[in-house]
């Protein structure tokens, strides 16, 4: 039964992300990871790594590793890809997906895989699914992508997407 006089979703309202930054909180996307922290996109910040046991929220330049990516500063989507233990991150503006390591509270970046290798024009990623096959499904504004059982050989079903 919905009891609309106690709704099962509440407002959290991050303040450690307005404390850091000063801005009203705009997330634009959240993903909880393996050990629960929540990598969320603040919006004109970028990735942000956010560990509620310690109520501490870490940005992408926080992080030595990731300081000097600026594809990290606008990111449309966010998956884990547990076939290969990476976290995959898509670009809002660029045709990439950047690849992340994560192992415990050390993060490595892995590398960019550039879209644009497999394929002319592959639009800018939307969507990441992996299915229990371990295939991976990668939606873009131009393309739907399917990579199947992670052998980096990307192959197009649909080329063009009208959504």
């Amino acid at each position: 039964m919905i009891d609309l006089n106690r709704p099962l979703i509440q407002n959290y309202s991050f303040p450690s992300i307005r404390e850091k930054t000063g801005f009203v909180t705009n997330i634009k996307n959240i993903y909880e990871d393996k050990d629960g922290d929540l990598w969320i996109d603040q919006n004109r910040w970028g990735v942000g790594i956010f560990t509620p046991k310690s109520n501490k929220l870490l940005f992408c330049t926080d992080i030595p590793s990731l300081k000097n990516i600026n594809n990290l500063k606008n990111i449309s989507c966010i998956t884990s890809v547990s076939s290969i233990d990476e976290i995959w991150l898509g670009s809002e503006y660029y045709s990439e997906i950047c690849r992340l390591k994560k192992n415990k509270d050390r993060i490595e970046f892995l590398g960019t895989l550039k879209l644009s290798d497999f394929v002319e024009n592959p639009g800018f990623p939307r969507f990441f699914y992996e299915d229990s096959k371990h295939n991976l499904w990668v939606v873009t504004t131009k393309k739907y992508w399917l990579n199947r059982q992670m052998k980096n050989n990307f192959r197009i079903l649909i080329s063009h997407l009208w959504i």
